[in-house]
């Protein structure tokens, strides 16, 4: 049962840093332009979820991804981190 414990209290802990990581991950609105009011709402299914969102400007005009990746949970969340992070670094290059 001490056992069960610790890993219960283990897996808590990274259910919130994987929350903490897709709050960052999803709440910024960089680079919006001037004529645009964007308003974002992310309520996950489970502790942590698959959806996200990007938004930046780009000499063309807007970019704008919405995504959503297969399944729910902490595999989702991770998939969908990864997906912004490519998004993230592809656009400041």
């Amino acid at each position: 049962i001490r056992r069960m414990s610790i890993d219960r209290a283990e897996l808590q802990s990274e259910l919130r840093a994987a929350q903490e990581v897709q709050r960052l991950l999803t709440s910024s609105l960089e680079d919006t332009a001037p004529w645009a009011e964007v308003a974002v709402a992310y309520l996950p299914a489970k502790e942590v979820g698959g959806d996200f969102y990007f938004w930046r400007q780009t000499p063309d005009g807007q970019l704008i991804v919405v995504g959503d990746v297969s399944g729910k949970g902490l595999r989702a969340a991770m998939l969908a981190s990864a997906a912004l992070g490519a998004l993230r670094h592809s656009a400041a290059s």
